[in-house]
């Protein structure tokens, strides 16, 4: 298909995003603009984000005819997510299967991704797409170990299951293939979060003003209720009416279990046969309990076509207490990253999170992270009480930080100032410091970049 795209480029280096939104776009922006940087001449290639299974189905074929032909001897690398089949497009390109470096990206992995409720199985044909890319690819890099791991020890199982219906392939050797082809040509690269742009936000002047001035912010607050923050996507993989169940203990509204139940349904549900009660069959409240909670909510995030209802009906709930600061997704983000400066406890209840962009935006601007202890948390998080095992021990966590709103935020700024020292400061980090652009990470891509060429 080569001498059917018209279009052409002289740039070594080729980025594909074939799901170009949300963090898949956060990333490889930042990669391009990295690359820019330091002088790079790159060529960058996306497809919209929309109708996610087809971009993986079909990907490769329209990628194909968009990729322009390399008239300066071909391209060196090739960098791409594992969202679309890359064999097919090495298949329908042959130029770029002559490509001598090419980099694979594990933003998530098929095989460790929650099913949703009433769910018996994933559909087969997306991770066995991501085992073949990365079979066809010279590099494949992943986001956190966890994701790495919970890819290569789930992928030997996978492969020799075989289809779901006759006839049924088997894969010979699948756990030495993963031993000697794969693993060997896998390591973990951390997302590249940049940091936040607090000297915009705050007015202008250099980054270390204002990460002052945003730590001033943080103690003038005081004695101020706690701002609780959830900043992640409204899907059933986040896990909302766990969170909403403590909120709710917290905020003293009672409701039944059938209340949580249909709050797992979707409003709009695009798949399968989600309920689609009415707002007049949603559970009321019970008695409310006598409390007074020192505490706000910022709930913020995209909507997807499934957004879970506990959304809906929680909202009217925390609304009539005054517990809601900002509901609802953001469209500028500069209102995005306000939100999170002005929050005190970024809170997660992920039931799938291959890394934790939201988190670490969230840190890097002064939260502090309450974090369930499994999937790619703890390899990110530094301090102990940052994690938590059970829902009661969330719950305990939030109280003592209600209960201490001025001491905390004293800690906060601390913490804060200590993230941007360049040098070792000995100071408080609630996040490991290869997590941080401007501590580890930032060596990491550089070697990324000098490895390329």
């Amino acid at each position: 298909m080569e001498n059917f795209v018209e279009t052409t480029s002289n740039a070594p280096i080729l980025l594909i995003e074939a799901f170009n939104g949300g963090s898949h776009k956060q990333f490889i922006t930042s990669l391009e603009r990295l690359l820019m940087d330091t002088g790079k001449q790159v060529c960058m290639i996306t497809l919209p984000a929309t109708k996610w299974h087809w971009r993986a189905r079909t990907g490769a074929l329209q990628l194909a005819t968009l990729i322009p032909r390399n008239i300066a001897g071909g391209y060196r690398v090739l960098f791409t997510s594992s969202v679309f089949s890359l064999p097919e497009l090495l298949a329908l390109r042959p130029d770029l299967g002559a490509i001598p470096k090419k980099y694979l990206y594990f933003h998530e992995n098929q095989l460790a991704y929650p099913l949703r409720e009433g769910e018996e199985k994933t559909d087969y044909q997306y991770a066995y797409i991501q085992a073949l890319s990365a079979l066809a690819a010279d590099v494949i890099l992943f986001n956190s170990t966890y994701n790495m791991n919970s890819f290569y020890d789930r992928l030997p199982a996978f492969l020799t299951s075989g289809l779901p219906t006759p006839p049924s392939p088997r894969i010979p050797n699948a756990q030495r293939l993963v031993e000697e082809l794969l693993r060997p040509k896998s390591r973990v690269l951390y997302f590249l979060v940049e940091p936040p742009p607090l000297e915009r936000m705050l007015g202008g002047g250099v980054l270390q003003d204002a990460v002052l001035q945003q730590a001033e912010r943080i103690k003038a607050r005081r004695k101020e209720p706690l701002r609780i923050l959830w900043n992640h996507r409204w899907d059933y993989d986040k896990n909302p009416t766990d969170f909403f169940r403590v909120i709710f203990d917290l905020a003293g509204v009672s409701v039944d279990e059938e209340f949580f139940n249909l709050g797992k349904s979707t409003m709009r549900p695009s798949i399968g046969d989600a309920t689609n009660a009415s707002s007049e069959t949603e559970p009321r409240p019970l008695s409310p309990k006598r409390t007074s909670p020192n505490f706000q909510l910022t709930v913020i995030g995209r909507t997807t076509q499934d957004t879970p209802r506990i959304f809906h009906m929680a909202e009217p709930l925390l609304a009539v207490r005054g517990l809601i600061r900002t509901w609802g997704y953001l469209e500028s983000r500069e209102d995005y990253w306000k939100a999170l400066a002005d929050s005190d406890v970024v809170v997660s209840t992920a039931n799938h999170e291959f890394f934790g962009v939201s988190v670490i935006e969230a840190v890097s601007v002064g939260c502090v992270p309450l974090l369930p202890q499994r999937l790619a948390y703890p390899e990110l998080v530094k301090e102990p009480i940052c994690l938590y095992r059970t829902l009661p021990q969330m719950k305990k966590q939030l109280k003592r930080w209600i209960g201490a709103t001025d001491k905390l935020r004293v800690e906060l700024a601390n913490v804060l100032l200590a993230s941007y020292q360049k040098e070792e400061s000995g100071g408080r980090l609630w996040l490991k410091e290869e997590t941080n652009w401007l501590k580890g990470l930032r060596l990491k891509y550089e070697d990324l970049i000098e490895e390329m060429l």
